[in-house]
């Protein structure tokens, strides 16, 4: 259940009414300013605990009542209630939401007088949209919309980064990707787009192979302020850290650092008086700093604002508060030990890691003593990228197993000898993706295949000697299919095939391989109105055979338990592990959604093994079939608030 942690009245966004607010459930962390002796004190608030919330691309409403969020339950586009902590969908797509469409709302930010949101939506099928919308839900309106490509390596004209509005309400601070998406190769334009006709106006473009994260116009309009690494910088120095704050006069000024050194500097935005807030990790911490400015030049050295803020996820400016997120739960790697002749769980789940951070996608060693999993990784620069680490299921710290020259994507699969990993990749000197064998003695790695690009590499199954692909792409009928792919000569077969669905949701959703390499267990989504059929065919073709129809609620599906889109096999071949609740529509959700079943291969009633619990995700059955390796747990965070950000000169 949400809980709202502080809160009085509508949230204050100036000291002197944070100062006069209601009690405080927190008691508020006052922290002295790291400035001159005398200077002003900041409070530091927490707001807001519950599932969620979502901090990239979202910021507070200019009283700091809302927060605008997506609603991953439908995709909607929300704003999050910190009084009442009740999520308000202002976007219209109807209530079985990923069902009728994979449409969704991603960055958003309110206009100056809080009456407008300006957001980006990913539509179908599969372009970009800006749209504003006023914050009641009226008067929906698109200002770009991106355009197809076809034949090109990516589909899309461009994406968009949405940073906020300018002072005035009359335009839209977008940075628009061109390429492949976010990349080394991407060309960059930070632009001005009108809120009334979307015409634009390019500010600023950056260099390709520079990272870069947010941008945001001074309180008077007159600058831009960004962050952007600076590696291709003529005028860059050793000493400097992964990412710079860079001030200009806009349109067409000159970039001028204002913030740097041997550290990560993170443009957080402007505070009132036109000083420059942003993120850094000097100092040994992690927290809030401050440089003043005088026309769109550093007047003095950065100042401290507060500091030991570990993890924070700076969201947005309003007045003279910040509100900044911290994430205090994420799914993770659990092993779940079970009992399958008795049908029984046999104890309660245990985390692999035993810090908190988000690992995923876990698969076991052939012979069962080693796992290994992706855990999230946060650079000085602030990137989150993937870590492959590898652990002893009898003891030890993990190994960081991570392929030096690979962009790794997907999960791993084992060879059968145990001694390396195949991995769905693209080499870090931007060769094409493929499929690659990473060896774990030598940590080499060898280019094993390329599928032909209407073939999906990040979903299938690979046979134990790398030999085979099972991949999900495009049916010869124009469909959907699931096809064998021979890697030494690229032969293809498809194995299972049906027309593309209506509304655009992939029909064929997870699979698994049988000990033996002869079966695939596979769910067939094709029907749109919520059956699906838990299939087996054999791998060198022939027809399928139906061992399981259920109907049930996707979007409670999705929000609970995902268990089902990966069926598992015994090691015996026996049976099919899967989960499913067989809720007829209109009815309500049981207690306890995630039931595990084996559904035996041969024919005959499901058979009960036991209740997971919610939110779990990937799985994977070790090899003496007494333990499951699954994600498990749902997002948690927290909203703190800053306040009193001004006064530190």
């Amino acid at each position: 259940m949400k809980r709202i942690l502080f809160l009085s009245g509508i949230l204050a966004v100036t000291v002197a009414a944070a100062a006069t607010a209601g009690p405080q459930a927190d008691g508020g962390l006052v922290v002295p300013a790291l400035g001159s002796p005398g200077d002003t004190t900041v409070v530091v608030r927490r707001v807001y605990e519950g599932p969620g919330p979502d901090f990239w691309g979202t910021n507070a409403s200019p009283d700091g009542r809302y927060i605008t969020q997506t609603h991953w339950d439908s995709g909607d586009l929300a704003v999050l209630d910190l009084l009442t902590g009740q999520k308000r969908r202002l976007t219209g797509k109807k209530d079985d939401g990923w069902v009728t469409s994979y449409a969704y709302s991603e960055m958003a930010r309110f206009s100056p007088d809080g009456k407008r949101i300006a957001y980006s939506w990913y539509t179908e099928p599969g372009t970009y949209e800006l749209r504003v919308i006023n914050t009641d839900g009226t008067d929906p309106r698109v200002l770009a919309r991106s355009g197809l490509r076809p034949g090109e390596p990516s589909p899309l004209e461009w994406w968009p980064d949405v940073h906020g509005w300018s002072p005035d309400g009359e335009s839209i601070l977008v940075t628009f990707y061109f390429g492949s998406g976010p990349g080394p190769d991407d060309a960059v334009e930070v632009t001005r787009v009108s809120a009334e006709d979307g015409s634009m106006e390019v500010l600023h473009r950056p260099d390709p192979g520079k990272e870069r994260r947010f941008a945001a116009l001074s309180p008077d309009g007159r600058f831009l302020a960004f962050d952007e690494d600076p590696l291709q910088r003529a005028d860059r120095t050793p000493s400097e850290g992964d990412l710079d704050v860079f001030v200009m006069q806009v349109p067409s000024g000159s970039p001028v650092r204002v913030a740097s050194g041997q550290s990560t500097d993170m443009l957080i935005g402007w505070t009132e008086d036109g000083d420059v807030l942003f993120y850094s990790d000097r100092g040994l911490t992690e927290g809030v700093w401050r440089v003043p400015l005088a026309n769109g030049r550093a007047v003095g050295d950065p100042v401290q604002v507060a500091g030991d803020l570990w993890g924070m996820e700076p969201m947005s400016i309003a007045g003279e508060t910040l509100f900044y997120g911290v994430t205090t739960q994420v799914p993770r790697i659990h092993i779940q030990p079970l009992d399958l002749e008795a049908n029984r769980l046999a104890g309660t789940p245990t985390p692999v890691e035993p810090h908190m951070r988000r690992s995923r996608a876990a698969a076991w060693s052939p012979d069962g003593l080693r796992v290994v999993y992706w855990v999230a990784h946060r650079d000085r620069g602030g990137q989150v990228s993937g870590r492959l680490v590898l652990r002893s299921t009898t003891g030890g710290d993990p190994i960081d197993i991570t392929p030096p020259d690979l962009n790794v994507a997907g999960r791993a699969r084992w060879s059968r000898d145990g001694r390396g990993l195949f991995l769905e990749a693209r080499p870090l000197d931007g060769s094409e993706s493929g499929l690659y064998y990473y060896d774990l003695e030598d940590g080499t790695s060898e280019f094993i295949f390329r599928a032909p690009p209407e073939i999906n590499m990040r979903t299938g199954e690979v046979s134990s000697d790398g030999s085979t692909a099972y991949l999900l792409g495009n049916a010869s009928d124009g469909g959907e299919a699931l096809i064998r792919v021979d890697v030494d000569t690229g032969e293809q077969r498809e194995l299972l095939s049906h027309p593309a669905r209506s509304d655009a949701a992939p029909g064929i959703l997870g699979m698994g391989l049988s000990p033996d390499e002869q079966q695939l267990a596979v769910w067939d989504l094709s029907d749109p109105v919520g059956e699906r059929s838990l299939l087996v065919l054999p791998t060198d073709g022939g027809e399928p055979r139906l061992l399981l129809k259920v109907t049930s609620r996707e979007d409670e599906l999705d929000a609970a338990c995902r268990g089902y889109r990966a069926p598992i096999w015994t090691p015996d071949g026996r049976y099919v592990l899967t989960t499913f609740r067989n809720v007829p529509a209109g009815q309500s959700i049981p207690p306890k959604p995630c039931r595990l079943h084996k559904i035996p291969v041969d024919g005959g009633e499901p058979i009960f093994v036991g209740d997971l619990p919610e939110y779990i995700g990937r799985w994977t059955l070790s090899p003496d079939g007494k333990r499951l390796a699954l994600e498990m747990g749902e997002t948690r965070g927290e909203i703190w608030m800053l306040q009193g950000i001004s006064g530190h000169r």
